[in-house]
């Protein structure tokens, strides 16, 4: 009896803790101090929103397009090309040639081409130049333009080398097709090794035409070479009549045309 009497006793003080414990409110239980901040919470992202990526940028600022040592190739098949730290590098063999695209929009201004090199050789360097591949579709006549040329030299080791250009990039002019290729002459050093090209560039508005689309916007007015732009691009058509209507008000509607044509704005539907 005296043993039942306990063991019952023990289970009358563990569900009287039981429901102390649980008579608690929940507020009570939580320390506020140990909640994230709703400012510092991660942002959630809609799945029909899509972000804009740095090489998809738009404005006239200063960018950047890194061309790494993965994206060359080897022109030919006699050498074999070895890959190690990010550069390329000549195992075996005679000099080997290696190109890569240099993929920018029609009208980018490239203000530099720099190329990054590890060249701890006496005797030998390694060099990049930049080619413009034009071709005629109407006259069937390719021509090559050497744009710009950078290199290595000495033994100095890890080593940047830098061309001032002004070059405007023309993709397509009528039936002129132009390709922009870097060369890169690799000689058969395991000293000499290229990480890559950066090119510095920015967008730019198109120069003004001789005439004018508009009849209420002539070649004199302020905004012409900004109003032809837009009108070349397709972003718009005018008020109609032949005229742009340069001093009447846009509504939200006509902002949002031009916003979404000039941005190219599309998303999965």
């Amino acid at each position: 009896m005296l043993n039942g009497l306990r063991i019952r006793t023990r289970i009358l003080f563990s569900v009287a803790a039981l429901m102390i414990c649980s008579g608690v409110p929940a507020m009570a239980q939580e320390d506020p101090s140990l909640k994230i901040p709703a400012a510092l919470e991660s942002p959630r992202v809609e799945s029909n929103r899509l972000p804009i990526k740095p090489d998809e940028s738009y404005g006239t600022q200063s960018q950047e397009l890194w061309i790494g040592a993965t994206e060359f190739y080897p022109r030919t098949n006699v050498n074999l090309q070895y890959y190690a730290y990010y550069f390329w590098y000549q195992n075996s063999g005679s000099i080997q040639q290696y190109e890569a695209q240099v993929r920018l929009p029609s009208g980018a201004h490239v203000t530099s081409m720099r190329c990054d090199f590890n060249d701890n050789s006496a005797t030998n360097n390694a060099t990049v130049t930049w080619y413009q591949q034009k071709f005629d579709s109407a006259t069937l006549t390719p021509t090559i333009t050497v744009v710009a040329a950078v290199g290595s030299s000495g033994s100095s080791g890890y080593q940047i080398s830098t061309n001032a250009t002004d070059v405007t990039i023309q993709n397509r002019v009528g039936t002129v097709d132009t390709i922009d290729t870097l060369d890169a002459i690799m000689p058969s050093d395991l000293n000499v090794a290229l990480r890559g090209c950066r090119f510095t560039w920015n967008r730019q508005v198109s120069p003004p035409p001789g005439t004018a689309t508009f009849g209420d916007v002539p070649t004199t007015h302020l905004f012409f070479q900004y109003i032809e732009a837009l009108a070349a691009s397709g972003i718009t058509s005018g008020c109609g009549g032949g005229n742009y209507c340069p001093d009447s008000a846009v509504t939200r509607g006509q902002l949002a045309v031009f916003l979404a044509k000039a941005l190219g704005l599309h998303w999965t539907p």
